[in-house]
């Protein structure tokens, strides 16, 4: 099995480097959105709370409307988008390196 995803970095380079890039963005944006989200269910929790309402328990409610399963709302979702950094940034410096290698052949 990895003998075959060797075989494939070596004979798309590029095509790896910029999935790892893509891969890392991704992570980026949606810890990024993750954060506003908590920041705005905080703050939407305490206007609420104030207001003599029961506070927000999750991004569902602050946004009724849109679709929120991507949003990080916990550690173990924050992790999972740091995996995926991971993985991408991992990929992308081995494409890197795959390529300097076919170049100096």
């Amino acid at each position: 099995m990895l003998e075959n995803l060797t075989v494939l970095l070596y004979r798309f380079p590029a095509f790896f480097r910029e999935l790892g890039a893509t891969l890392y963005k991704v992570s980026g944006f949606g810890l990024i959105a993750g954060a506003f989200a908590q920041v705005g269910k905080l703050a939407a929790s305490t206007a609420t709370g104030i207001a003599g309402q029961p506070p927000l328990t999750n991004i569902a409610q602050l946004l009724p409307g849109l679709w929120t399963g991507w949003v990080p709302e916990s550690a173990s979702g924050a992790m999972a988008y740091a995996a995926l950094g991971a993985v991408g940034v991992v990929l992308a410096f081995a494409a890197k390196d795959v390529q300097r290698q076919l170049r100096l052949l």
